[in-house]
């Protein structure tokens, strides 16, 4: 059996994903800016063949991320990631656990981290591109 998947629904993914990754931006610009009174720098990738979505930069530090987003009842416990991001300085995948409410029309998300400290590559080895993240 074949599944036909219509232009509509293709959109309505990519748009839905537009929608977690500026809730995630907002969420961040906001703590970096009322809690700790620092502006963060966001420069997003047009293409992921480096490995990330997004270029942070806040206090002189840069981070290369690479953005994973799952639902929060996902079976699945693990994401696959590029291996391009190991060759960043301070590359780090942030896996945004999404709920959405529906009540209040908008969505909740809890974060997951998976990287090193700044200044240091990702330590993926050779050919492992998967990982489980902790909470962070």
């Amino acid at each position: 059996m074949v599944n036909i998947i219509s232009v509509h629904d293709v959109l309505d993914v990519v748009i839905y994903e537009q929608l977690v990754e500026h809730a995630f931006i907002s969420e961040l610009l906001q703590e970096a800016w009322y809690r700790y009174g620092k502006a963060v720098e966001v420069l997003r990738s047009e293409i992921d063949s480096s490995g990330y979505d997004l270029l942070l930069e806040c206090n002189g530090v840069i981070r290369y991320v690479e953005l994973k987003t799952s639902g929060t009842e996902a079976r699945r416990s693990f994401q696959s990631i590029n291996t391009a991001l190991a060759q960043k300085p301070s590359g780090c995948v942030v896996w945004l656990m999404r709920e959405d409410d529906e009540s209040k029309h908008r969505v909740n998300l809890k974060y997951l981290f998976f990287g090193d400290l700044p200044g240091k590559s990702q330590t993926l080895g050779s050919g492992i591109t998967n990982c489980v993240p902790s909470e962070g």
